[in-house]
């Protein structure tokens, strides 16, 4: 996703070599990891602003948001795996695996430290239509 880094308008959608289908609760976790809401000092308000205009959208029912961090997890630890099968196949780079592994490490230190206030982030951002769901 590309965003005015000055209004936060999105400028374009971007997606390579992964599309396929899959959840919606996987598209919206795979556009915010590859962000860098995630890593910035104000990630609650940049995650809760992202969360809410996919939920403008469709929103995430209770069991989608509970699977959030463990998607979070699976995503980056499928991002060092692919890019080490890459490797192996002489596509790519080691720094390229061993980086993707640095930043497994971070998510998961990232979500011991925040994954409560996450889901209440992603939470917030659901709730009003789960009468509904």
């Amino acid at each position: 996703m590309l965003a005015d880094p000055d209004t936060g308008e999105i400028t374009g959608l971007l997606d390579f070599e992964l599309a396929g289908a899959g959840f919606w609760a996987q598209d919206v976790l795979a556009a915010l990891y590859n962000s860098a809401a995630l890593r910035t000092a104000d990630w609650q308000r940049r995650s809760s602003a992202f969360l809410r205009g996919c939920a403008a959208v469709r929103r995430l029912g209770p069991a989608e948001v509970a699977a959030l961090p463990e998607l979070l997890i699976a995503r980056a630890l499928g991002s060092v795996l692919w890019r080490a099968a890459r490797w192996k196949a002489r596509l790519g780079h080691l720094d390229e695996v061993t980086a993707h592994a640095g930043r497994l490490g971070a998510t998961m230190r990232w979500l011991a430290a925040n994954g409560d206030v996450f889901l209440a982030v992603a939470t917030a951002a659901n709730a009003s239509s789960w009468s509904r769901v």
